[in-house]
Order: C-alpha cells, then structure tokens, then sequence
C-alpha cells in the first residue's frame, strides 16, 4: 500500500472541501488523531474507517482505489502492516516526539502491572514446580500468563523507544527477542497445565539458557544507557547481567529470577525517566 499517497490524497480532499480536520471528525465520527495519523501515513486506515472517511468527502471508494492501487481490502496485508506498527517497525520516535511520549506512558505503566501480575504468577509457578497445583486454577493460570505477557509487550515497546532515540540497537534487538521468548514460554506454560506431558527438564533447561543468553545482551544495553539514566541504568544492567550467567549455567537459576524483581523496579524508572524527558521535547503535541 503507498501509504503516503493514501495520506497526502484523503489530506488533498479535506482541504479542496475547505475541511478542518475537526470538521472531518464531525462528520464521520472518527477520532482526530486518527484521522491525523492516516494523514501523516502513520498508520494504514482500516476499510471501514476509509471508507467512513471517503463517504464524508464525498469521494468513491474504487476511484480512489484505482488511482492509488491501493490494498486495503487485502485483510492479511492490513494485518501485516498493524503489526509491524505495534511492534514499531519502522517508526522514527525522533519525528514523532508526542506519539512516543505516549508509548513510554504505556510502557511504564505496563511495567508497573507487570511487576504485580508477576507475584500471583510466580506462586502459581512455584506451587506447579513442586506439584501442589489445583487444576481448578488452570484458567485463571491461563489469563495470569496472558496479562502478563501483553504486559510485558507494551513494556518493552518503551525499550524500543529508547533504543531507537540513545541509537542502542542492542537494546532493540534484546527487546524483540524478549518479546519473542516471552510469548514462546507463555504458551509452552500455559499448554503445560492442561497437559502435564508436555513439561521436560529439557525444555524448562533450554528456556532458562535461551532467557538467559538475551538477559546477557539486555543487561549490556542498560549499561550503554547510564549516562543519560545514572545509576538505575547502571545498577539493573549489572543484575540483569548477573541473573543472565545464572539462569545460562543453571547453578541458584532461582537466584537469578529473584535478581530480575528489583531490575523490573528500576525498569520501571527509566521508562519513567524516559518518558519525561519526552514530554519536555514536545510538550505541544501532548496538550
């Protein structure tokens, strides 16, 4: 899809009807950041939504679809693009200041629900591991490790951010690939509850050394962060580093997950931090 074809024509077509974005909204009952981000060819305009947008421009769909060989109908191409725009692929934060402002404020609220969700999870965990788990819980188990993932997606998308804008592309590669362990281990997790044959020691050794190995890469990209972040930077890079050589070697592996507890704590600042420092940089675009 071109999308900043799509952007620049819907834009084109509010003005030449002497349009506000405003009044756009009014008369299509869409959000005005929405309809601000399509314009900028941020985002790509579910069909529905540009059609919304195009009957309240008085404008046809399949004309517009001729001239921009658009793909919006194509729902796997739709779905493809969104999440390339969740997981901020290709986003530029720098030229975007007051919609990243707006991820690290998720980010580090998502830590903070992250951190909690993390202390039912852990004893339902622990009761598993040493055979004293009621399988009545097994769905409440289930929307634990759920929550607990998505929020620690939204979490790390502020990590994203600040890789991207301290140009710390260890940090960003350490972030994908927690986000993708994270959701391997959610369902080997989850799938082991319902069906006890799928647990091994293997497997649980293999998590543990595979988690490890990216701790050991996102412990670095904390510490390249300390002159900016001090000692928070410093103090979690250092533990997570610590916790990455214990769960890889398996020796007090549970040393090394308790050594994770004050580093979410101290994530959970510099996303804070972060996300100051953003408001400050574009505190029009947030009013």
């Amino acid at each position: 899809m071109k999308q900043p074809d799509l952007g620049r024509k819907i834009a084109f077509l509010r003005k030449e009807k002497g349009l506000t974005q405003e009044d756009l909204v009014d008369k299509c009952n869409i959000n005005v950041r929405t309809i601000q981000r399509i314009e900028s060819g941020e985002v790509i305009p579910r069909p529905i939504t540009l059609r919304l947008i195009l009957e309240a421009l008085d404008y046809d769909f399949e004309m517009l679809n001729q001239e921009l060989n658009l793909e919006v109908a194509n729902s796997s191409s739709y779905w493809i693009k969104q999440l390339q725009n969740f997981f901020l692929i290709g986003f530029d934060p720098s030229k975007n200041a007051g919609t990243s402002a707006k991820i690290m404020q998720f980010a580090w609220i998502a830590g903070l629900i992250y951190f909690l969700v993390g202390f039912p999870e852990s004893a339902m965990e622990y009761s598993q591991y040493y055979h004293r788990f009621d399988p009545s819980l097994n769905l409440i188990y289930t929307l634990v490790k759920v929550a607990s993932f998505i929020t620690m997606v939204i979490m790390m998308r502020g990590f994203i951010i600040l890789g991207d804008l301290q140009r710390n592309y260890l940090m960003k590669i350490a972030s994908y690939l927690l986000i993708i362990h994270g959701l391997f281990t959610a369902m080997y997790d989850i799938s082991g509850v319902f069906n006890a044959g799928i647990k091994s020691q293997y497997a649980d050794g293999g998590i543990a050394i595979t988690y490890g190995a990216i701790l050991l890469l996102y412990g670095s990209s904390l510490i390249k962060i300390k002159s900016q972040f001090g000692r928070s930077a410093s103090i979690a890079g250092t533990l997570t580093i610590v916790a990455g050589i214990l769960l890889i070697t398996l020796i007090l592996w549970w040393v090394g997950l308790l050594l994770l507890i004050p580093v979410e704590i101290l994530e959970i600042v510099i996303l804070y931090k972060g996300y100051e420092i953003l408001v400050k940089d574009s505190p029009t675009e947030l009013s």
